[in-house]
């Protein structure tokens, strides 16, 4: 069978990047600025780890609002294992990190989610060692096993300064936990950031790559630059991905911050991104 296929990535936006409001709210306004998908955060504050504790019926009320929104929920991104480590030197956080992977999980499943984000730090407000990188890897492992049942894809970020900061690292988890529902979710700024080039890394762990978070970056500072005026090789990266036929999830990440008008600087963001990859040669 041959034919031609219409085939494009889905261009999304993270949760966090827009003014608190309920996710209906969010869902509508993301829609409206033309975005495809929508990225839930997961992150270590109670509110929003409290979602992972909504029952069946209010999932999928989620689940119902963002289709009636005309938007994807794709991704989520778990940020809660800075405040639940995985590896944890103490046994009553490690437990509450697997649970809260697991839980996570079945959220996922619960409200459409195909791809959970989890992060490639061991510990965060901990100090790393020998055995805090073993009980991750351990509990990872052990929580791709648990996300097959549920067909969710758990997919590992790259974090700067970690033991696991390139897609090149996060391949050694991969190999390590052996399972096809573990991939890779790059974030271009986290390396353009700390002097790694990104385009031979997204080249090499394009094959496991899940999704793409998308954002500028200066060098050592990550948050909230204006596409087009930092150190991330744009041109390059949107060239690579149209010359590799690239078809998966982009994801623009930001944060809000108070008193910003942060539909102008996502609408911005949106039309660099979008207008460069219509542009990439």
């Amino acid at each position: 069978m041959s034919g031609t296929y219409d085939i494009r990535s889905p261009l999304g936006i993270y949760e966090k990047a827009l003014r608190p409001e309920p996710l209906k709210s969010l869902f509508s306004i993301a829609a409206r600025l033309g975005f495809d998908c929508f990225e839930i955060s997961l992150d270590e504050s109670d509110a929003r780890l409290c979602r992972l504790d909504w029952p069946r019926a209010q999932a999928d009320a989620v689940r119902r609002c963002a289709a009636d929104s005309g938007i994807r929920l794709f991704s989520a991104c778990l940020s809660g294992h800075r405040r639940f480590p995985l590896g944890s030197a103490d046994p009553e956080i490690e437990k509450r990190a697997v649970e809260i992977l697991q839980k996570a999980v079945i959220f996922c499943e619960r409200v459409g989610i195909r791809v959970l984000q989890v992060m490639s730090y061991d510990v965060f407000y901990e100090p790393s060692s020998g055995d805090t990188v073993r009980r991750y890897l351990e509990n990872l492992a052990g929580c791709a096993r648990f996300s097959e049942a549920y067909g969710v894809t758990l997919a590992v970020e790259p974090i700067e300064h970690t033991h696991f900061q390139s897609p090149s690292d996060v391949r050694r988890i991969l190999e390590h936990c052996g399972s096809p529902w573990l991939k890779i979710y790059p974030d271009v700024a986290n390396m353009a950031a700390v002097g790694i080039d990104p385009l031979p890394e997204i080249e090499g762990c394009m094959s496991d790559m899940a999704a793409l978070h998308i954002r500028e970056a200066l060098p050592e500072f990550f948050g909230n630059v204006p596409f087009g005026t930092g150190i991330v090789p744009f041109d390059g990266l949107f060239s690579l991905l149209k010359r590799k036929g690239y078809a998966g999830p982009i994801n623009i990440e930001m944060w809000y911050e108070e008193g910003m008008d942060d539909l102008s600087f996502v609408r911005n963001s949106l039309d660099f991104v979008r207008s460069g990859l219509a542009a990439a040669k």
